[in-house]
């Protein structure tokens, strides 16, 4: 089930998509890469600051999101 729920996005023009577990406490970013596939899953934990590409400048603290 998960295995189709990544596959899905690469159907479709998505570069980027997220995926935020609140239990955890972890956020989870897979990027399209050149060849158009999602690379491997980044996972950011509290402490981490993530950056994306897609807004200039957008800068997001993991503490925040899960205070």
């Amino acid at each position: 089930m998960v295995i189709s729920f990544i596959q899905q996005p690469q159907r479709y023009s998505v570069k980027e998509y997220w995926i935020v577990s609140p239990d955890e406490e972890k956020i989870i970013v897979f990027r399209k890469e050149s060849e158009g596939k999602f690379g491997k899953a980044i996972i950011y934990e509290k402490g981490n600051i993530i950056s994306t590409t897609l807004f200039e400048g957008l800068l997001i603290d993991v503490d925040e999101v899960f205070k």
